[in-house]
């Protein structure tokens, strides 16, 4: 537990169980060594924020992804339709 950062997201495989014993674990950690619980409640909104962020933007990312193939695919119909009217 020395070498471990303060906060760290875990992967969300992870039962909420797990996250929340893991997370209060790190807290504990962290009082027991003297670190306000303030700064390590800060830590801990820092890597949700930052995950939230980065969870947002990939959604995001995916839904545009989406987009653009159903327009490519709709394209690609429009273009099989005038084809086959020829």
């Amino acid at each position: 537990m020395e070498d471990s950062p303060n906060v760290v997201i875990v992967p969300t495989q992870e039962s909420a169980e797990d996250i929340i014993e893991d997370y209060c674990d790190m807290i504990q950690y962290n009082l027991d060594h003297g670190i306000p619980l303030g700064e390590v409640l800060g830590y801990f909104f820092d890597d949700v924020y930052r995950w939230s962020s980065k969870q947002f933007l990939i959604d995001q990312a995916k839904a545009c992804l989406q987009g653009l193939e159903d327009i490519h695919l709709y394209e690609t119909d429009d273009e099989l339709l005038i084809d086959e009217e020829d």
